[in-house]
């Protein structure tokens, strides 16, 4: 294996240190969750779903407003002409209703697919938290809580791991607690 003839290479990563290796290994006390796909598209569906129907109903509404916004403003220009004023506004209002369906074809299937992808982010760590807190009251798992690089919420995945830290470390605890009494 070659080296650098300056030493160790510097990482291209921004905020690598160049003490630390070009790849990325997990530390040994908490493994990483893979960085690949869920293989369920909706994590938690009624969260999910909610949610994104939130953000559409929101789109739908902006959408609905600038048509009545652009409409009034057509009408308003067509009072003010002084011939053709008729003829102008029923070729904007064609034209407005012909922008509003483009529009909403455009913005509210790319809200919904937003939707879906930005709560994936919030939904699967709420769901591994979930299914990480049931296996440690109920299989007595051991393991420290992992979510995947780039969800949120790591804060309470850590804050997590800090209050099941005694409860998962006690069943090694406990035959040590037993001697000394």
């Amino acid at each position: 294996m070659s080296r650098h003839p300056r030493g160790p290479r510097k990482s291209r990563r921004s905020g690598c240190s160049p003490a630390r290796p070009a790849v990325d290994e997990p530390e040994p006390s908490v493994p990483r969750v893979s960085k690949l796909s869920r293989k369920r598209r909706l994590v938690l569906p009624d969260l999910q779903l909610y949610l994104t129907l939130s953000f559409l109903a929101m789109s739908a509404a902006a959408l609905l407003f600038q048509f009545v916004a652009f409409t009034l403003a057509a009408s308003s220009a067509a009072s003010q002409l002084p011939n053709d004023g008729d003829v102008f506004l029923t070729s904007s209002t064609v034209f407005l209703v012909r922008a509003f369906v483009v529009s909403a074809c455009v913005v509210l299937p790319a809200t919904a697919i937003a939707g879906i992808a930005i709560t994936n982010r919030v939904a699967g760590p709420v769901h591994r938290f979930e299914q990480h807190l049931l296996g440690v009251l109920e299989e007595g798992r051991d393991e420290p809580c992992r979510i995947r690089h780039g969800d949120q919420l790591q804060d309470l995945c850590a804050l997590i791991n800090r209050a099941t830290a005694e409860r998962r470390s006690g069943d090694e605890l406990e035959p040590q607690r037993r001697e000394a009494a």
